[in-house]
């Protein structure tokens, strides 16, 4: 009894471990949001000036997808709805992976002009004369950032139909002889789902957010530089 006393209260102590730690992610993830749109309110300022103006328009534009994706992201963990909030980090890592490739060209603001007129950045050519397809991006950016790769294969088997889909219903699996017996949850949220996963997502929207900060900074070096990061 003892034994099984103390198991049940290390389960509790890394449960809600867990939790606090969750919190503390989601606190991070507000103030990213603020910063987020005190670099919008900046870059709208900027606008008032012709220089770099479509570029200006790309960033802010990101900007505002950025700002806009965290919030519903939040809203999501508040009801637990993974299923939903898992495929918004997809879209949240998409934003990086596009606004990189302004980062190969020459001119940033040649591309941005292209992107403005409503050409598909994925039919662009960089520098050298590559395509700027999300294989490419992800590529180059795996150079600095070496999970971005693995993450971007996930989370995209959360935008099509995929088998993960199947496994974020599963609550709980369980062996009866030759046979495995498979327990399912079928609600609007997923409140079954684990604070482990939960961290998973809230982890990979803080890294995203970090890269894409340094991005906009490196984008607008000059323009940005009374603000810290």
């Amino acid at each position: 009894m003892r034994n099984h006393d103390s198991s049940l209260n290390s389960e509790i102590e890394i449960m809600e471990f867990a939790e606090n730690q969750l919190e503390l992610h989601l606190k991070s993830i507000n103030e990213r949001q603020e910063r987020f749109l005190q670099i919008s309110e900046v870059v709208l300022n900027l606008l008032k000036t012709k220089e770099n103006q479509d570029l200006k328009l790309c960033v802010m534009t990101v900007l505002k997808r950025t700002i806009s994706t965290i919030e519903g992201i939040k809203a999501l963990i508040k009801i637990k709805n993974f299923t939903s909030a898992a495929p918004l980090a997809r879209i949240y890592l998409d934003s990086l992976i596009r606004l990189h490739a302004f980062k190969l060209y020459d001119n940033p603001n040649e591309i941005a002009l292209e992107v403005l007129s409503g050409k598909k950045i994925r039919n662009l050519k960089g520098r050298n004369n590559k395509k700027m397809t999300d294989h490419y991006l992800v590529n180059s950016l795996s150079k600095d950032y070496s999970w971005i790769t693995n993450v971007y294969d996930k989370t995209s088997g959360y935008v099509h139909f995929s088998f993960q889909h199947h496994n974020n219903m599963i609550v709980k699996q369980e062996e009866t002889g030759n046979e495995i017996r498979t327990f399912y949850y079928m609600s609007k949220n997923d409140p079954h789902v684990k604070t482990g996963s939960w961290l998973e997502l809230t982890t990979l929207i803080l890294e995203i957010s970090k890269a894409l900060s340094k991005l906009i900074y490196s984008l607008l070096e000059k323009d940005l530089k009374s603000l810290e990061e």
